[in-house]
Parts: structure tokens; sequence; C-alpha cells
């Protein structure tokens, strides 16, 4: 590194860390780094635990990072929220009539006040050349900040997992607004690795303190529709996740890959399979198959509504 460098740095949760090691270095690092897709209020904290950058209106943050030689040093992007607050989910944007319900969504979440999204999916056009750094960079035009899970269309584009990896981060992941925790777990496959099951249940079992718990996830644990199964692949995998996720208390479990909206309770935790943004429709509009998004809304004291909100063209 140079002491003109610049980092550009895309942050997947309210909550992101980077750790900067020079302990090969024989220079001292001054580097300008750019946060980004930060929610309004997020700062960024030096290692001494002193405020370096504050969005306060969601613009990306921009820090100055001094690392001496011999040094290994860590920043952090922290969210300050407090009281409720409202947040949206959407699936499978990229595909079938997406310019205009993805401009749609923006407009419509926007209006509505959200502080932030979780896209679950299916928001890469794979045929598209540079799929995903195309797809970053609508989520990089939207008013609000935009967390993201892989689907089948983000595995069938160029460079596959690893590409969107690159400019998205590493999974699963956590993170917390106030008291409530929210995981991230990549099923685009169907199936849970056992290290994503593993660690699945030991951040449940940190999180046991939590107001609420929220589960997000590409592919449903069930698919609502009977005699189908386009959910998870293993049933067992399936019956031992929702015993953990009771045991963990999670109020709400979300997934797309389904182009419809379903809410149903298993052992007493919420379902919702919400893949309106464009895909194909898996049902007929009776049974949910409509273009959507989910509404979150968290009070400060109270249970958690959610409401789908319809999309037209």
């Amino acid at each position: 590194m140079q002491a003109h460098d610049r980092l550009l740095l895309w942050a997947n949760s309210p909550e992101a860390e980077l750790t900067l090691d020079n302990q090969q270095g024989r220079a001292f690092w001054n580097l300008a780094a750019t946060w980004e897709n930060c929610m309004t209020g997020s700062f960024v904290s030096t290692p001494e635990g002193v405020v370096a950058g504050t969005s306060r209106d969601g613009s990306p943050i921009a820090t100055t990072l001094n690392v001496e030689p011999g040094v290994r040093q860590r920043w952090a992007l922290r969210p300050n929220a407090s009281g409720g607050y409202r947040f949206a989910v959407i699936a499978g944007t990229g595909v079938g009539g997406e310019q205009p319900l993805h401009a749609r969504f923006a407009r419509d979440a926007a209006g509505q006040r959200i502080n932030f999204a979780l896209h679950l999916g299916d928001g890469v056009v794979a045929a598209e050349r540079g799929g995903h750094a195309v797809f970053r960079d609508r989520l990089r035009r939207r008013p609000f900040p935009t967390y993201c899970l892989p689907g089948r269309q983000e595995l069938a584009a160029g460079g596959g997992r690893a590409a969107w990896g690159k400019l998205f981060g590493s999974l699963p992941l956590a993170f917390q607004i106030g008291q409530d925790h929210f995981l991230m777990v990549d099923n685009a496959t169907g199936l849970l690795s056992p290290p994503q099951e593993r660690w699945l249940q030991a951040t449940l079992s940190q999180a046991a303190r939590a107001r609420h718990v929220f589960v997000f996830l590409n592919r449903p644990l069930v698919d609502v529709r009977p005699g189908v199964n386009h959910g998870m692949r293993d049933r067992e995998q399936v019956r031992r996740l929702l015993k953990v996720l009771a045991a963990g208390r999670v109020d709400s479990v979300f997934a797309g890959h389904l182009g419809m909206f379903a809410a149903e309770r298993r052992r007493n935790v919420r379902l919702v399979t919400t893949g309106g943004g464009g895909i194909p429709f898996s049902a007929s509009p009776a049974r949910g198959g409509y273009h959507h998004w989910v509404r979150v809304d968290v009070p400060a004291e109270g249970p958690v509504q959610v409401t789908p909100q319809r999309l037209s063209p």
C-alpha cells in the first residue's frame, strides 16, 4: 500500500469492520476510505473508540485510516438506531420486468420511510455482462441501504458465488439493531452446509436475550404449495432447523425464491415467503402470486407487524 491508496468499502449489513495489518510494512499507511451502503445516523469508530465519521442522511462516510509500521488496527461501522424502526424485504427483482419494478419498489419503500432493506436473492440479471457489479450499482442509487443474499441468478451469473462475494462479502453474517438480532444465511443451493448449520445454532444461542430475532434465507424452509417442494431439499434438515429456530425464539424467517407471498407459523415461528419482485409467479393472485415487497414494522413496544405491499408495473 502507498500513502495515496483509496479503499471503497461496501457494507452488506449496518455493522461492518475493517482490520488493517501493517506487520510487514516499513512505511506509515495513510489511506482514504469511503464506507458505502450506510444507514442514516451510522458512524465509523477508530481503534480508540473515537467517532471518525458519521452519515446523517445515509450518504457514504469518508474517513482517513492511519496505521503505523508493525501495528494492526480495526475500524468499525455501527448503526445509531433507537426506538422503533421499519425495514423492507424483497426478492426476485432480476428477472421479468426488473427495471420498472425495481424503480417502483425504491420509490414506494422510500415513501414509507424505511430505514433499510434486505434483498433475498435473484436480483442479478444472470445474462447481463458484469451482472453482479451492475446490480450493486442499482442498489447504490437507492435512497436507503440494501443488504443482500445470493440466489440462483447470482450463482448463474459470470463468476458465480465467488464474484458475488468479492462485491458483497462473505456469509453467514449477523448484525444488531438495538436489542434485535438479524441473521443472514446462504441456502441458495437448497441446503445449509454443516458449518452454516452450526453457526446458526451457536449464533441463536448467543442471542438468547434478544428482544426480536429475524432470519433471512434465499430459499424457504417449506414450500407452502401442496404437492410441490421448491424450498429446501433435505426434509430432515428442515425439521432440525425448525427445532433450532423455535428454541432460539426466532420471531420471523424471511425467504424468497418463489414468486409469491405466503405467511404461516410452524412451532410458533412465522415463516414468510416473499419473492414477488419480478420473477414468474408461483401461485395464482388469490394465493399470493402478485408483485410485491414486504414492510416490517418493529415498534419500540409491542409485536412486529409484517405487511405485504403490492407493486404495479
